[in-house]
């Protein structure tokens, strides 16, 4: 499965606000990042949830030893 577009862009988001959070500022605007990165990291961690339910493998291929 090759990612969509919008997985590329909520990537490059999560980097911008993890750059923004270690620069020195108020707390408020602090606050504010780290909530905006919380909401940004729940979404990328669903995208990867539906991936992962999607991915073509057989659970019980997991259980077998490598040929």
């Amino acid at each position: 499965m090759i990612p969509y577009r919008g997985v590329f862009v909520l990537e490059r988001r999560i980097r911008e606000l993890c750059a923004q959070a270690v620069k020195p500022q108020d707390a408020d605007t602090l606050r504010c990042i780290m909530r905006e990165l919380r909401d940004a990291l729940h979404e990328h961690n669903e995208d990867l949830k539906r991936a992962l339910a999607e991915y073509p493998f057989l659970l019980d291929d997991l259980n077998r030893p490598a040929a």
